[in-house]
């Protein structure tokens, strides 16, 4: 609980043992005191002094050893007579979930480098068929502007391909598409597709 001059009244023991202070070192502080970025702790002061209610806010938090908690805020404010008394806070600790998000972008960033170092195309689709990664070389040989124009979207949609004799794929036979489906490889006898430009271009499938 904190009041209008941002001093802490009240914490609870889990906020403490998730920070690592002793009671007498928390309550009476400021605030500001324990949050890793001042221009967020502002914010959230300037908001609540406003009547806004917070909910899940992102903020950083400093512990006694020197490390920081990725933690939400859910806040309001108690007004009497339009004095603002003080505020309650519930604090969610989020570390483990904002530094495993941290690692699936490292790692998706790496393998980005990867792929777009190599000069085969590639691409992959989900059990939906919609085009969830590729790589530079599938956008140039396609003839794609920009990722933007292949990722998030039905890949039957957005290229036409058919068999080596001209007959169509129906979406349902796709190879790349059973695959996502089923687990399995497909056997491709024999596959073109068909550039933006309306050119083909036969494919082999590795």
């Amino acid at each position: 609980r904190v009041p209008g001059d941002s001093t802490i009244l009240r914490a609870t023991r889990p906020e403490l043992e998730m920070l690592g202070y002793g009671r007498e070192e928390y309550v009476g502080r400021p605030i500001q005191e324990f949050h890793a970025d001042p221009e967020v702790i502002a914010d959230i002061l300037q908001r609540l002094s406003g009547g806004e209610r917070l909910d899940k806010y992102p903020a950083r938090l400093l512990c006694k050893d020197g490390s920081i908690r990725h933690v939400l805020i859910s806040s309001s404010v108690l007004f009497r007579d339009g004095s603002f008394i003080n505020t309650r806070c519930f604090t969610v600790d989020v570390t483990d979930q904002v530094k495993a998000d941290q690692e699936l972008r490292r790692s998706e960033a790496f393998l980005r480098n990867v792929l777009d170092s190599t000069e085969e195309a590639f691409y992959a689709v989900d059990r939906d068929g919609v085009t969830t990664l590729c790589n530079r070389a599938f956008l140039d040989m396609l003839g794609f502007g920009s990722e933007a124009e292949a990722v998030g979207r039905k890949l039957h949609d957005t290229i036409h391909h058919s068999h080596a004799d001209g007959r169509p794929y129906p979406e349902s036979e796709c190879p790349v598409y059973l695959t996502a489906r089923t687990g399995e490889t497909a056997h491709v006898q024999g596959e073109v597709f068909f550039r933006r430009d309306g050119s083909s271009l036969p494919v082999e499938y590795r």
